[in-house]
């Protein structure tokens, strides 16, 4: 992955050889989302394909040709057991500390890759470990949302409406996670319940 900018085609593609379901998600052209709704409530963020969520894949003939059709679309990656992993989001644009108060309650993050969203927040990818864990928004505590089973994150060289660009975060606790996508040291989701 070195050398000359990787398109977003070839960051899907990466991102699908590491066993991650990737679609194709709308843009922002013009401070607008390329779905041409002028309300769209989610600008950026949402799938350009008939059946969403559920077209993800790791097939690298369909991926290809979603990005031959959309080259400038964003990167969606399905959560949960789909693709092995689960996203939290902290919503650091609002609370600078929510990561901190998370850790204090539920404990340490592992080292493990980390993304700075195009809105300011943070991704944290663990790898997926329980049936059952669903998303949620705030339901773990406020500022943090949980992107698994069912659901999907925006991946890194996406745009949505509130970013210039996306970039790796450094990791507080360990090296930066520049092996993403995936990174080799994914660690297991376990924030279920408070100790």
């Amino acid at each position: 992955m070195g050398g000359g900018a990787m398109t977003p085609a070839a960051w899907a593609e990466a991102y699908a050889q590491r066993g991650w379901q990737v679609l194709p998600v709308h843009s922002v052209r013009s401070g607008r989302c390329t779905c041409g709704a002028t309300d769209c409530s989610s600008p950026g963020k949402h799938p350009r394909t008939e059946h969403g969520l559920r077209d993800a894949t790791t097939d690298e003939t369909v991926i290809l040709e979603w990005w031959k059709r959309w080259p400038s679309a964003n990167i969606g990656i399905a959560t949960g057991a789909a693709s092995g992993i689960v996203v939290l989001d902290f919503d650091t644009y609002k609370d600078p500390a929510v990561v901190a108060r998370f850790e204090e309650r539920f404990g340490p993050l592992p080292v493990t890759p980390r993304v700075r969203t195009g809105g300011g927040g943070l991704h944290v990818y663990l790898a997926w470990a329980e049936e059952g864990l669903s998303n949620s928004a705030g339901k773990l505590m406020p500022g943090v949302d949980v992107r698994a089973g069912g659901g999907s994150a925006g991946a890194s060289r996406s745009r949505p409406l509130r970013m210039d660009r996306r970039h790796i975060a450094r990791n507080s606790s360990g090296p930066d996670a520049r092996s993403h996508p995936g990174g080799s040291q994914t660690a297991r989701a376990d924030c279920g319940s408070s100790p």
